[in-house]
């Protein structure tokens, strides 16, 4: 692993970015999270409105960005033929956020429902401009992501096992498309 992070602007356009709001953000709904299992909806770790989305042109997009940032700063041993892709609102009148957590399952929680495969690389692709909100920033555990990631467009690759969060959204709404791509477990 080159780099604890990674980020590239212009993943979508700003066209592709206005269509994908304009498309999604009537779909919505409340957020669920996931303890040790269990789904709730409404808790203080996370106030967002998501829906998940299949557009098989917007997944090879995020696919091909994907596969070259991990094959430079990653290295990790990934499958890209299936992934969630999800379509984020995060409202200032909502108190928008998400607070810190890892995308992946830890050992202490595993069971024999585990599968087979582990999350390996999370991807944030901004969908506002960054004027559009305040607050709302994406930041990695012990890492300083530069305010140049905050374009519209822009993606932000890490891997699931670092801390992050999505700080409160003070002003405005922030969209984003996030992406978990797995793997076979780590050796």
């Amino acid at each position: 692993m080159r780099f604890s992070y990674f980020w590239s602007p212009n993943i979508l356009t700003p066209d592709d970015c206005d269509s994908i709001i304009e498309t999604y953000e009537p779909q919505v709904h409340p957020s669920t999270t996931f303890t040790h299992g269990e789904g709730t909806t409404g808790d203080e770790a996370r106030k967002s409105n998501v829906v998940f989305i299949q557009d098989p042109e917007i997944k090879r997009v995020v696919a091909t960005a994907v596969s070259q940032v991990n094959r430079y700063a990653f290295g990790f041993n990934i499958d890209l033929t299936e992934f969630d892709l999800q379509f984020t609102q995060y409202k200032a009148e909502d108190e928008g956020h998400y607070d810190w957590h890892i995308d992946t399952i830890p050992e202490s929680v595993k069971g024999p429902q585990t599968p087979f495969f582990t999350r390996k690389v999370s991807t944030t692709i901004l969908l506002s401009a960054a004027d559009d909100f305040e607050g709302g920033n994406l930041e990695i555990l012990s890492e300083h992501v530069p305010k140049e990631a905050r374009q519209k467009g822009a993606g932000i690759f890490f891997p699931s096992f670092m801390g992050h969060r999505v700080s409160p959204v003070t002003k405005g709404t922030r969209y984003s498309l996030v992406a978990w791509i797995e793997g076979p477990h780590f050796k």
